[in-house]
């Protein structure tokens, strides 16, 4: 055996052993503490069909945290300011799951924000492949599942209807085809009834391209502000797509005499729409890299920095991952990191970890009780 290979087995002896793609797994270990409350929140997402691909989602907010994030946590390094806002975090993650055990008949929602909470607040510990300070921009797609309260999916459902609705009737009117509206419902001269349901309101397609328009940003590994404003693009052409959807119902039936609003032709037609909404979406996220790209600024040539495009860069300019971001970060020991600490930050450290996990066991002792029962 040669010198070489013998001073790298030494010292693969020597290191201490290493766990891969720790932000994964972290994020699994702390839904299957939380899991009651959290298949709950899930089945009922399920039961409403437009909720129905949040399993990609789930799928592609792991695949984000293992392939844009460290290996390791990163503990030393945040200034207070940092630690500060972590604490607001925690309690926010503390209130939230406490209400899940103080409610009655328990609270899936607010599991669910408790668990999207303290993903926040351990996420903020793991170094950023391209430089940034975290991977909390890998956390966006969940914001997309949380249910709004006080059932405003399903009044969204219904103001859906009305704007299609309203947009088909507009653009009939300005073509002359003859229609009458009553509703949501669109009858047309030959007496064929279209009537825009829930499953034509657009919700479908809405929640799906918010998803595929985050999977784009991250992708592309944009900044926060960048990855929102492309989701809210997403949205317009989502309705969009849909109000060419029962459109294109309503011209088939009056000039082809085709009837496309039942049985597979209407499926087709929705499918049709909805792939169309994708290079529309690609094409609207390389105008947006074109209108809000960074601007190319080297402080060194300048007296002074330019504050104005240094913001303008931290909000919006993309940050590639090149072969070099790949590589492992220097990133010490765990145990090392927490040497450092005073004993008065070591204890609040353990006594919070300590509070998190009690409280996440009685929210998951409490659901699973309620389901025994």
């Amino acid at each position: 055996m040669s010198q070489s290979s013998t001073n790298s087995a030494v010292a693969g002896t020597n290191s201490e052993p290493e766990l891969r793609w720790n932000l994964p797994i972290v994020t699994c270990a702390l839904a299957a503490i939380l899991a009651p409350g959290l298949l709950r929140y899930f089945g009922q997402l399920w039961s409403r069909e437009y909720y129905q691909f949040f399993p990609f989602l789930l799928a592609a907010v792991l695949w984000f945290a293992a392939r844009q994030s460290s290996d390791r946590i990163r503990l030393t390094g945040a200034d207070a300011g940092r630690w500060w806002l972590r604490g607001v975090v925690f309690i926010g993650a503390e209130v939230a799951i406490g209400g899940a055990v103080i409610a009655p008949d328990g609270s899936p929602l607010l599991a669910y924000i408790g668990y999207c909470l303290l993903l926040v607040l351990l996420y903020d510990f793991w170094p950023h492949r391209s430089g940034s300070a975290s991977s909390l921009a890998c956390l966006l797609p969940l914001l997309i599942i949380v249910r709004p309260p006080l059932g405003y999916d399903l009044k969204l459902v219904v103001q859906l209807q009305v704007w299609t609705t309203s947009a088909v009737t507009r653009i009939l009117d300005v073509i002359a085809v003859d229609h009458i509206r009553q509703g949501n419902t669109i009858e047309m001269i030959s007496g064929t009834r279209l009537e825009v349901a829930e499953a034509c309101s657009g919700v479908q397609s809405f929640y799906a391209l918010l998803f595929i328009a985050a999977f784009i940003g991250l992708a592309q590994n944009y900044r926060a502000v960048h990855v929102i404003l492309l989701m809210a693009l997403g949205s317009f052409w989502a309705f969009a797509m849909n109000v060419l959807r029962v459109l294109s119902v309503a011209l088939a039936d009056h000039f082809l005499g085709m009837d496309l609003a039942t049985g597979w032709k209407h499926e087709a037609v929705g499918y049709a729409a909805m792939v169309l909404a994708i290079p529309l979406l690609l094409s609207t996220d390389r105008l947006v890299e074109f209108l809000f790209g960074g601007i190319p600024d080297d402080p060194r040539q300048y007296r002074q920095v330019n504050i104005f495009v240094l913001l303008w860069n931290y909000l919006f300019a993309g940050r590639k991952l090149s072969h070099e971001d790949k590589k492992e970060f220097e990133v010490r020991s765990i145990r090392e990191q927490f040497a450092e600490f005073p004993a008065m930050a070591k204890s609040t450290l353990v006594l919070s970890a300590l509070l998190v996990l009690t409280t996440c066991a009685l929210c998951s002792v409490k659901e699973a009780l309620r389901i025994l029962q």
